[in-house]
């Protein structure tokens, strides 16, 4: 057995899985830097034949470098102990122990190189391939029934809820960038608007806002002191965000994690249509809907197709919000760690949300 061999393989296989970086692809709710393992966005790993191909190639691998490496040893355990005298068989027994040894480093290398790559690593998958949100359902409390669509009869409805969850279309003139998030498959419609700021509104703006909000609350995210126009019959809550391009700073200042928390928590606790808003509604907003996105279950590539529509309206990266993405993850794991560690938020709240906003 040649050290060569192994490396060589390890070599190959590393090129072949990073040759030409995808960013922005997914695999199972994890964005990771090699090709979309799910072409689907049915959050099954197993779809893709591509995929399926790389972990049959890493399990081949792993077992041969297993296999070999036993066989070394027990080659050169032979060699040895049948020297004698013989000074080659012993330099020959040595040196297949050393590149057994040598062998085995370098694939240990490989794998933590692979899985430090890859966020989520791609080993993982081999033994349990991940769902992503939108496959899991809410249970209840007896694990049994699936209640993602269960009928809301138990509860009193009226003109103000959301049991219809029509999608808002409205063509506004002195408003930028406003949309209805639903209709993606993911989001009811109807229920969470955004926009850029109110402060331009016109008459004919404000009344067909007041007919779309039903007397819902409107979530400012500028700092405050900024003016906008009154919308009759809503309720307008200010909740300061640093203005910023670096959407980390939405991920590690305690101040903006306060404001993006106490807006999921309004969304929660209400049954009425919610307006989120900034300056251009794109950079603080994009960064509360992608939230509530992800939460309904959403795919990351959903969230960036809603993200990148304010493009518009001013200036979009997906760099921007990618970096977010990749800080949640970086400091609380997972960006289900980051809302409920990071923004504090229950796991009823969540369940709430989600109950509310998932199509």
């Amino acid at each position: 057995m040649s050290v060569l061999s192994i490396l060589a393989v390890s070599l190959v296989l590393t090129l072949v899985l990073f040759h030409t970086p995808v960013h922005a692809a997914e695999c199972a709710s994890v964005d990771t830097t090699i090709i979309q393992c799910d072409s689907k966005k049915s959050g099954d790993t197993q779809e893709s034949g591509i995929w399926s191909l790389l972990l049959i190639m890493i399990n081949i691998l792993t077992a041969g470098v297993g296999v070999m490496a036993v066989a070394g040893f027990i080659y050169a355990a032979v060699l040895w102990s049948t020297a004698e005298d013989k000074a080659d068989q012993l330099n020959k027994a040595k040196s297949i122990l050393t590149n057994t040894c040598i062998g085995l480093i370098a694939f240990a290398l490989m794998y933590s190189l692979l899985q430090f790559l890859v966020p989520g690593g791609i080993f993982n998958s081999i033994s349990a391939p991940r769902v992503s949100i939108s496959k899991q359902k809410d249970m209840n409390p007896g694990g049994s029934k699936d209640c993602s669509k269960c009928s809301s009869s138990s509860s009193t409805k009226d003109d103000t809820t959301d049991a219809e969850n029509k999608l808002v279309t409205l063509t506004l003139a002195g408003v930028k960038n406003f949309r209805d998030i639903g209709g993606s498959g993911t989001v009811k419609g109807g229920l969470i608007l955004r926009s850029a700021q109110l402060s331009k509104a016109t008459a004919s703006d404000i009344k067909k806002l007041q007919t779309a909000m039903k007397g819902g609350t409107i979530i400012d995210l500028r700092d405050g002191g900024d003016s906008d126009k009154s919308i009759p019959g809503t309720t307008r809550r200010n909740l300061p965000v640093t203005p910023t391009l670096d959407y980390k700073t939405f991920v590690n200042n305690a101040a903006n994690r306060k404001s993006f928390s106490q807006a999921l928590t309004i969304i929660a606790n209400t049954n009425k249509p919610v307006l989120i808003h900034c300056v251009a509604g794109k950079d603080r907003t994009g960064w509360a809907i992608a939230m509530l996105m992800h939460i309904a279950g959403a795919s990351q590539s959903q969230i960036m197709t809603e993200y990148m529509r304010s493009a518009s309206s001013g200036e979009v990266q997906e760099d921007w919000m990618l970096a977010g993405l990749r800080e949640a993850r970086k400091r609380y794991k997972t960006i289900d760690g980051y809302l409920t560690e990071g923004l504090g938020l229950s796991s009823n709240t969540v369940a709430k949300i989600k109950k509310r906003l998932q199509a």
